[in-house]
């Protein structure tokens, strides 16, 4: 018998009406279930009849066919501005478009960043994606977009003072400095009601002096937070630091006494076995990104033997100016296809695993995964619906467990009706609450346009004179 109104605890917001993914420990599917949420957390994930008897809500989001679960954790991504680059410049080596995109970050500022922020987090609200790892310029815009949007991130000043290329201006740092990066960690980190948190992001060893790198070393270890860093993507790369350094890119960080738990790395391509239990060693975490590896041609990342060895493995999109977009979905099924064809093995990476990287596992990467990354009583009310009732993901299987497939190998972004981060609604029937979706496409536009402009003319004329 359900108890009155007057004896059931109140609470802010219920969620129910469909399959319930946990990603708990006991990796649970509840059918006909419901969340209930207070004070930004869960408190309570069971069958709807329970909840119901137990609880009453000042907001009931009730879709009866449908999959309630944890937001997507993308554990690495740009919050770039230009999509589509390795197309617009079709035919020429990976070389000249990185060198492009060299000239690229140089002609980034603050105008450009703040329309890139509002884009990329307008599109991860609508994708699912409630929590992100964003490595790019002038973290100040990103941050102050994330306390409009409401959503979740780590954000990672992009340090670098090294280039490939021969340096075409006189400032010590090409991308983001290393006390200016101090600065931000050091005022930003925390914020947001703790939505905002704030690590350190030296892009590369090859992009970053061994001073630098010592320099990041010793502040992520002071302000206790996160290290991010790209590592080993490509061949070039790799060859080169062994020229430089007499040793791998990883074995060359170990020396410096770089390598720690705190450190996240993206790629991580080529890697050997060496290598691999070194990072397992230190406690290192891996964001892999099989389409942007694709895209590019760098190569095929040892998913399954950094799995097998114990390292913590999670998702991530990239920039959208390599794969394209910020979809995890897409995501989780390229690095099915890519490492069951490339192991002969349609065994591996079930659609299971596949969701648990892309939410408690990347949370683990970011260091977050006691506060999100899947539904359990005290975590952070951070929930996406996913709405069943369309005909690519009819029918259902009767067994509640194996609506896992459907969600990985069949949905797609659009099909995510309900977007909640830190207890609160960012998007409902998929109309997005916090941003203007119309203006925030307009003005990314016009961003998009004046910072290929500038781009175009600085490499055509190899000179930022009017940029700096």
């Amino acid at each position: 018998m359900n108890l009155s109104n007057e004896m059931r605890d109140k609470v802010d917001i219920i969620v129910r009406g469909g399959f319930i993914i946990t990603e708990d420990s006991f990796d649970r599917v509840i059918e006909d279930g419901a969340v209930a949420i207070a004070q930004k957390r869960i408190v309570a994930v069971d069958k709807s009849h329970r909840i119901l008897a137990r609880f009453k809500a000042e907001e009931t989001i009730e879709i009866r066919h449908s999959v309630i679960m944890p937001g997507f954790v993308n554990a690495h991504m740009h919050e770039t501005l230009i999509r589509g680059f390795w197309d617009i410049f079709g035919g020429k080596e990976l070389y000249d478009l990185l060198q492009m995109a060299y000239f690229m970050e140089l002609c980034v500022s603050g105008k450009h960043v703040i329309a890139a922020a509002k884009l990329n987090q307008l599109e991860m609200i609508k994708n699912g994606t409630t929590c992100f790892l964003d490595i790019w310029r002038h973290p100040i815009m990103a941050a102050k977009t994330l306390q409009s949007s409401g959503l979740r991130a780590v954000l990672a000043p992009q340090i670098a003072d090294v280039t490939p290329w021969k340096p075409i201006h006189n400032r010590q740092y090409w991308m983001e400095s290393v006390e200016d990066a101090e600065i931000f960690v050091r005022e930003w980190n925390g914020l947001a009601e703790g939505r905002i948190n704030a690590c350190f992001g030296p892009h590369a060893p090859y992009s970053c002096s061994d001073e630098t790198l010592a320099k990041v070393r010793d502040l992520a270890s002071k302000y206790n937070v996160g290290i991010h860093i790209h590592l080993s993507e490509g061949l070039n790369e790799v060859e080169d630091i062994k020229k430089k350094k007499g040793m791998t890119p990883v074995r060359w960080l170990e020396k410096i006494g770089f390598l720690g738990s705190d450190v996240h790395a993206a790629h991580c391509v080529w890697l050997d076995d060496e290598e691999i239990g070194l990072l397992k060693q230190r406690g290192v975490s891996v964001a892999h990104l099989p389409r942007s590896n694709m895209k590019s041609g760098m190569g095929v990342a040892p998913l399954m033997k950094l799995l097998e060895e114990g390292v913590t493995v999670g998702l991530g999109t990239d920039s959208n100016m390599g794969p394209g977009n910020l979809d995890m979905f897409e995501e989780m099924r390229a690095a099915c296809y890519l490492h069951r064809l490339v192991n002969h093995d349609s065994r591996l990476l079930p659609a299971s695993k596949l969701l648990e990287l892309a939410t408690i596992g990347s949370a683990k990467c970011l260091r977050l995964d006691r506060i999100i990354g899947s539904l359990e009583i005290g975590k952070k009310a951070d929930i996406i619906i996913l709405e069943l009732g369309k005909p690519h993901l009819t029918p259902l299987p009767k067994d509640p467990n194996n609506i896992k497939e459907i969600v990985v190998f069949s949905a797609r972004a659009e099909d995510i009706s309900t977007t909640i981060v830190d207890g609160k609604v960012l998007m409902k029937n998929r109309k997005v609450l916090t941003l203007n979706e119309e203006q925030t496409i307009l003005e990314a536009r016009e961003a998009a346009d004046d910072l290929m402009e500038l781009t175009l003319q600085a490499f055509k004329t190899r000179s930022v004179e009017k940029i700096f």
